[in-house]
C-alpha cells in the first residue's frame, strides 16, 4: 500500500504541469491574463474605425509551486524549469494559446483564450503486477476586458483595463491493473476572477520600442498577477516583432482543491496589425 500511494503520488506531481503546458506554444490568432505586449497608437492610424493587433509567440514557461488538484492525494510541490516544460510536449494531444486587441479611437477591447489537453501516462510494478497510470488534463482560461487609452502620444501610449477571467481545470487519473479498472480519480474545478490592468508603450526609436502590461485581481482566488515586460522592433506598419519576459501568478483555493503556482519564463512572436 505504501508503494501503491508513492506511484499515485509520484503520477499527480506529474498532473500538475498540465497547466504549464498549456501556456507554452505558437498562438494563431492567448495563459493568461496578460498575453501579447503591443497595440498600435489610434494616432497613427489614418482613420477612426476599428484596427485588430493579432500577436504570435512563444512562451517557454516553468512553474513552480503548490499543488493539489486530485482527491484524495495530498499537495505536492512543483518545481519545473522551462527547458523541463519543453520536454512534456509529447503528451500534449492539442492546444490553443491566442489574443486579440482591437481598438477604435481610445476605445479598447481585450480577448485572450488558451486551452491545453495534456494525456501523460506511465507504467510501473507493485507486488509483481503491471499497472499502467493514465491521466488526462484540461486546462481552460478566458479573459474579456474593456479598455480605454488615456495618453496617446507620438513616444507614449497608457492604456487602462477593466476585466473578468474564467478559468476551469479538468483532471482525471486511471489506474489499469487488467483485466480491470482498479481505480479512478477526477476533478473539475471552475472559477472566476475580477481584474484591473494597464498598458504602456515607449517609443525608442521610429522603430524600436519598449513595452509593459499588466494585470492583477482577485475573486475567487486569493489573487491573480501577471505582468510582462520587452522590447520590439516595427519592421512597418503592418508588423511587428518584440522579446521578454513574462510573469503570471495565481493563488486559488477550494476546499480540497489548491492550486498556488508561478508561471514565468521568455516570450518571443511577431504580430501583425490590421
Amino acid at each position: 500500500m505504501k508503494n501503491w500511494y508513492r506511484i499515485r503520488h509520484r503520477m499527480h506531481g506529474w498532473r500538475a504541469f498540465g497547466p504549464t503546458i498549456l501556456m507554452i506554444g505558437a498562438a494563431s490568432c492567448p495563459a493568461a491574463e496578460v498575453a501579447d505586449p503591443l497595440l498600435s497608437s489610434a494616432s497613427t492610424q489614418a482613420d477612426s474605425g476599428w484596427h485588430l493587433y493579432w500577436p504570435t509567440y512563444l512562451w517557454a514557461a516553468g512553474l513552480k509551486g503548490t499543488t493539489r488538484t486530485l482527491p484524495p492525494l495530498p499537495a505536492s510541490k512543483v518545481d519545473m524549469s522551462f527547458s523541463d516544460s519543453l520536454d512534456l510536449l509529447k503528451d500534449a494531444e492539442g492546444g490553443l494559446v491566442t489574443t486579440v486587441y482591437a481598438h477604435k479611437g481610445r476605445f479598447l477591447l481585450l480577448l485572450d483564450l488558451s486551452w491545453m489537453r495534456v494525456t501523460p501516462s506511465q507504467t510501473a510494478t507493485v507486488a509483481g503486477t503491471t499497472v499502467s497510470l493514465e491521466s488526462q488534463s484540461d486546462s481552460l482560461a478566458i479573459l474579456g476586458a474593456v479598455g480605454y487609452r488615456l495618453v496617446d502620444a507620438p513616444k507614449l501610449i497608457i492604456d487602462a483595463y477593466l476585466g473578468v477571467k474564467w478559468w476551469s481545470m479538468d483532471n482525471s487519473l486511471s489506474v489499469f491493473a487488467p483485466p480491470v479498472i482498479a481505480a479512478k480519480v477526477s476533478k473539475t474545478e471552475t472559477w472566476v476572477d475580477g481584474l484591473i490592468g494597464g498598458q504602456v508603450r515607449a517609443n525608442i526609436t521610429d522603430r524600436v520600442f519598449a513595452n509593459a502590461i499588466g494585470f492583477a485581481g482577485t475573486g475567487s482566488s486569493r489573487f491573480v498577477g501577471d505582468l510582462y515586460a520587452g522590447l520590439g522592433y516595427q519592421f512597418n506598419k503592418k508588423w511587428d516583432a518584440f522579446v521578454g519576459y513574462r510573469v503570471q501568478y495565481v493563488d486559488y483555493e477550494n476546499g480540497y482543491f489548491l492550486y498556488d503556482v508561478t508561471q514565468h519564463g521568455p516570450l518571443l512572436g511577431v504580430a501583425a496589425k490590421f
